[in-house]
């Protein structure tokens, strides 16, 4: 036991020098951390020497660290994870982009009618970032939720969860950035469906031009401060 104290003691001073020094670290959370291994450890295992822990000791840490993650989740909601759909967003649309440039070269030599090339990209195209704006537009929701909430007046005149206001207006600005951005694709994917109906690649090119801004403007929008 005199071996672990010293082991213990090295660990917490290893983690509180990590934490302090490495930025975006949380010192709360690790602080917490130590404290409920500590007295989980106790919990569990402090006769573990002489007789195997009951089985309601051991299962009790696992049920209370389940309701306290679902409490949480219940607390924040779903937070505007932008990042998480623009990568989902970057893998669909380049293989849309792939479907566009192989229907315009077969408008383009004869080998596909104008029309019918367009409604491909109609009926494979708009569903999907349809669906990508209805998700945007219920993560827009679930951050305004969650400032809402969070700046909700108490009964001494504070904000009720001031301490993740800062958190929740950047989620909120970052899913408006992206439903911006968003707009910008539905925009450009209705050009390029006009220039196969026409085959007009001038329409194509105004379509790469609009998604290169958007994208600048969504980096600028959630560019960490």
């Amino acid at each position: 036991m005199r071996g672990l104290r010293v082991w213990l003691f090295m660990f917490l001073v290893y983690n509180v020098a990590f934490a302090l020094l490495v930025p975006r670290i949380d010192l709360a959370a690790h602080a917490g951390g130590f404290a409920g291994g500590l007295v989980f450890g106790w919990l569990v295992a402090r006769d573990a020497i002489t007789r195997r822990p009951p089985l309601v000791r051991l299962a009790l840490p696992v049920l209370l660290t389940m309701a306290l993650a679902a409490l949480q989740i219940e607390q924040t909601h779903a937070h505007a994870d932008v990042l998480a759909e623009s990568l989902a967003f970057d893998g669909t649309n380049a293989r849309h982009l792939a479907q566009f440039d192989a229907l315009r070269n077969a408008v383009a030599s004869g080998r596909m009618p104008p029309d019918e090339a367009a409604a491909v990209v109609e009926r494979s195209v708009f569903p999907d970032v349809q669906a990508i704006r209805d998700r945007c537009e219920a993560l827009r929701r679930a951050a305004l939720d969650n400032l809402t909430r969070a700046g909700t007046l108490d009964q001494y005149g504070r904000a009720r969860d001031w301490q993740h206001l800062a958190q929740f207006r950047s989620e909120l600005a970052q899913a408006e950035a992206w439903a911006a951005f968003l707009n910008a694709q539905q925009d450009s994917w209705q050009l390029r469906v006009l220039s196969l109906r026409e085959n007009d690649t001038a329409l194509a090119d105004q379509a790469m031009q609009l998604d290169q801004a958007a994208t600048m403007a969504l980096m600028e929008a959630t560019r960490p401060n």
